[in-house]
Order: C-alpha cells, then structure tokens, then sequence
C-alpha cells in the first residue's frame, strides 16, 4: 500500500494519527474538514483485482445493517486511488479496555449489546467470521458497536465452505477448517465473553470448565455462565444455532441478572453513580465533549479537564486517546495546529507561529487580551500566552471553583475539574 503520512490531506479528510492497520487497509483517526468533526476513516487502496469488488460488498453489507450495536459507514467515496471510508470515532475498542479493569456489572452490559449486534446481523442473513474485541468499539455511556464487515458472509445454507478465517484465537474450529456458519459467531462471542468477564481467554481444546471459572462462579450467576458454556461447545450442532437464539436465552435471564446486580450496599450505590453519570451526560455532554471515561472511577470526562471530577484522580492523560492533532508534552493534554501555546499547561511556546483560527465548535469565549477564541477549562490563551482571569463559562453550571474561579456543578462533581480542589 502506497505510504500514508500524518498530516496527508485527501478529500475533504485530513489525517492525524493511526489508529488500526490491517494487510489490505489502514484505519485513521482523520478530521472531516467540512463537517469539523473527527471521524476514523479506513484507507484501502484499489489494486484492480478481486479485492476492490470485496472492499466495495463490504459497503453494501455495512449499508444493509442498521442497529445501535453495529458501527455503521457515515460516508463512503472514492479519492484518487483510494477507498475511503468514514465511521464515527470511538473512544477505544474493547481490546484497548480489557486492559484495564472492568466492573462486572458492566462487563454484562457489554455482552448484552455484543450479542445483540451479531443476532442483528444474523437475522439479516449475514455471518460477521471476525467476531473479536478490537473489531468492537466502545462509545460514550459504555455502547458498544460491533465494526469490520470485511470478511462477513451472506449465508444460504446452513453451513458453508469459505476461505478467510478471521482470527484465529476466537475462531470456531470448524470455521478454522473453512466451514464457518452461524453458530461460529456465536463461539466468538462466547470467547469473547469469557474474556470479559475473568480476563482470560479459553484456548484449544476449549474442555470446559475453563480456567478462571471458580472465579467467575463468585461474579455472576450460574444462568449466565450457563450460555457461556453451551456458546463455547466444540461441536457446532450442541451450540445456540445463532445469535438470535442466543440472545434469547440471555434475555430470558434479564430478571434473575437484575435482581442479582441490585443487591444493597456497594453495588447498589455504584448503580447510582452511573444513573448520576447518564443525567450529567445529558444535561452537560453538548458543552464539554464527553468522549472519555475516567480510568479510575469510569465517570465520564472531557479532554479539557485536568483532573476527575467524581473521585478526585488527579493529572489526567490524553495522550493515547486525544480529539486533537497534537498532544502536550507536558500535561498529555491535546494540542491544535493553529495553538501557539498549550493552554492547558503553564509553559513554554508551541509553536513559532500562530496558525489561523479554524471553525471549532468546541470555542465558547474569547480571550479578553487578543479577542481569539478561547475553550471551556483553558487556563491561558493558547494565541498570545494571557492568563484566563475569567474562565469560559459552562452551561447550566450552578456554581464557580472558589479557589481557581472555574465552572463547576455542586451537584454533580466533588472535585474541581480543573484545579482538583474538592467542593
């Protein structure tokens, strides 16, 4: 594939970091310059063979599918000798967060919308063949949608002879031998499951019990480790026939899975934080770009803010998962290509030169020095290096910091987000 560089403009899409590489495309995080939005924008190039007709049945498959647990294609459009297409940016695939502790309860969450996706595609007729954690994107409020359509199949018969086995350490073993079918998403997902739920991966012969399941006994209760273990039978014909199917034995547990998750105490106190975390989503996410969770406590946060407003972690680092170009060397906070300075640390220039001011939507004041635009939580100007005596306001807030003057919402945070002074 013809080298691609940080910075290449094609199209209307200008590319900041990669973010996925396969061996016949590469996924972006680009920004959409007539929207000004950030999208990921998967590159193949065309080769003129068999494979640029499988690139284009991708699109028409992705087209097909409409569901909340399934990423769809935003825009799809043909740029010199490339196909490019855009999807709405995650803040992370699953495989990215299993590397950090998940909560049981929504491990489960996960699951359920996991399944949900692939039954979806199931009833459509179509066999996904790559069901693993980073082909699922984790979005703000913890959805989940399932990507990469790229090798998925539509289904005739109930079992069918392909090439193109996805990956190995969640296939099915019959799909290994090129006979995948329905039931070989569903070994996928129960794969998958397992992982999410014990943090550890079933490997071959998968002889059940599977290492971890002690553990997993303590967690969640037998009902659900019931599906788990009849999704992952090495025969095909002993598992749930399809997603479908499986999805109903799940939900027939939902009750059982309610009561077992709502017991007092600690548990139940955590239910309230979320149910607190979706209204402040609501009534605050259109100011301040919730795409983030705090690594700590999983709140929602945005990339302006220094440290956690709901348990007080301090220094917070964007420097992976950042919305902007560029990222601080100083705070790992982001940077845009037209700041002179970062604004979110005090220190030294950026840049030589200012660029010129982009439309932004994230821009809610302006510097009282220079007139430029200024972002909820800057604490300097990032044009002319002017201390932010009075910060941009936020909407709704019902209160200010008393110690650095910067919006907050007593009755929501307990912490300053942006001096982390407690409130």
């Amino acid at each position: 594939m013809t080298t691609i560089r940080r910075g290449t403009e094609l199209g209307k899409y200008k590319l900041a970091s990669r973010i996925g590489l396969g061996s016949t495309a590469e996924v972006w995080k680009a920004r959409d310059l007539i929207e000004d939005r950030w999208v990921a924008l998967k590159i193949a190039e065309l080769s003129g063979t068999e494979d640029d007709e499988d690139l284009l049945e991708e699109i028409r498959i992705n087209v097909r599918l409409d569901h909340p647990n399934i990423l769809r294609v935003r825009n799809a459009d043909i740029y010199d000798d490339f196909v490019l297409l855009s999807s709405d940016l995650a803040i992370e695939s699953l495989e990215h967060r299993l590397e950090r502790r998940i909560a049981t309860r929504k491990a489960v969450h996960l699951m359920g919308q996991m399944i949900a996706g692939i039954a979806y595609a199931h009833e459509m007729r179509f066999i996904h063949r790559d069901i693993k954690p980073e082909n699922m994107m984790i979005f703000s409020g913890d959805r989940l949608k399932i990507a990469d359509f790229g090798i998925a199949l539509k289904a005739n018969e109930t079992m069918m002879s392909a090439t193109g086995s996805g990956t190995i350490l969640y296939s099915a073993p019959e799909q290994v031998h090129g006979y995948p079918c329905f039931a070989s998403d569903v070994f996928s997902a129960g794969l998958v499951s397992y992982r999410l739920l014990t943090g550890k991966l079933p490997r071959w012969p998968f002889s059940w019990p599977f290492d971890g399941l002690e553990q997993l006994k303590k967690k969640v209760p037998n009902e659900l480790i019931a599906i788990i273990e009849r999704a992952t039978r090495f025969n095909h014909k002993q598992r749930y026939k399809d997603a479908t199917e499986m999805l109903e034995a799940f939900q027939a547990i939902e009750q059982p899975l309610i009561r077992y998750f709502s017991d007092s105490g600690p548990k139940q106190k955590g239910y309230w934080r979320h149910v607190q975390a979706l209204e402040f989503e609501e009534h605050f996410g259109g100011d301040l770009e919730l795409s983030f969770n705090c690594p700590s406590c999983e709140s929602p946060i945005s990339e302006n803010m220094q440290h956690c407003p709901w348990c007080g972690l301090q220094n917070l680092s964007f420097s992976e998962t950042t919305n902007y170009p560029y990222v601080c060397e100083r705070c790992d906070h982001g940077l845009k290509e037209e700041w002179r300075y970062c604004p979110w640390c005090w220190g030294e220039g950026f840049r030589e030169d200012c660029g010129s001011v982009e439309p932004d939507t994230r821009y809610r004041g302006k510097c009282r020095s220079c007139t430029k635009p200024l972002m909820i939580g800057m604490k300097f100007c990032p044009w002319c290096h002017t201390k932010v005596k009075t910060p941009v306001k936020l909407a709704e807030a019902d209160s200010s910091c008393n110690s650095c003057k910067g919006p907050v919402t007593r009755e929501y945070w307990h912490h300053c987000p942006w001096c982390s002074d407690d409130l």
